[in-house]
């Protein structure tokens, strides 16, 4: 069945059936880890504080601070391997950079 289906790409689009065959498999994670240590270990330092927090608050509490942690953490990691990785939204084509 894979078989077939690598055939059928292959007649349909050899452009993209070569750029796959040239892809490693190993190229996801040329960028690993997304974030680096130093951010890493803030990233630890403020599990921990949340750790902490959790065990003095009562239960009732815990979802509030899920939510609060989600709201915090998710944004800063996407924002670090934006930023590691290099990916920028890119400009229109007639857009100025505003510089001379």
């Amino acid at each position: 069945m894979l078989a077939g289906i690598e055939s059928d790409l292959t007649r349909a689009d050899p452009a993209l059936a070569r750029r796959l065959a040239r892809r490693h498999p190993d190229a996801a994670l040329r960028a690993w880890p997304p974030i680096s240590a130093s951010q890493l270990g803030w990233l630890v330092a403020a599990l921990v504080i949340l750790i902490l927090t959790a065990m003095l608050l009562p239960p009732s509490w815990w979802a509030l601070l899920a939510v609060i942690t989600v709201a915090l953490v998710v944004p800063w990691m996407l924002l670090c391997t934006i930023e590691r990785t290099g990916h920028r939204r890119r400009r229109p084509a007639g857009r100025r950079t505003g510089r001379a």
